[in-house]
């Protein structure tokens, strides 16, 4: 757990690092520099709901063997 807490961290500095540089762009985002950040944001969604589903998964399997 200790590991995931240190690439999140990561992953949010460099989310926000992107995002600085795309804002203070002079020439603007570009499509490209939005569909970079949709990429990086639903990376960070992905990794959250996986090891969240993993540690709910043993709560489950209870509920469905007690049906």
């Amino acid at each position: 757990m200790h590991g995931f807490r240190i690439q999140l961290r990561t992953l949010a500095a460099r989310l926000a690092t992107s995002m600085r540089q795309a804002f203070l762009s002079e020439g603007g985002a570009t499509s490209i520099e939005y569909s970079f950040l949709v990429v990086l944001i639903a990376a960070i969604i992905v990794t959250v709901v996986g090891l969240i589903g993993q540690h709910l998964l043993p709560g489950f399997q209870i509920v469905e063997a007690g049906f």
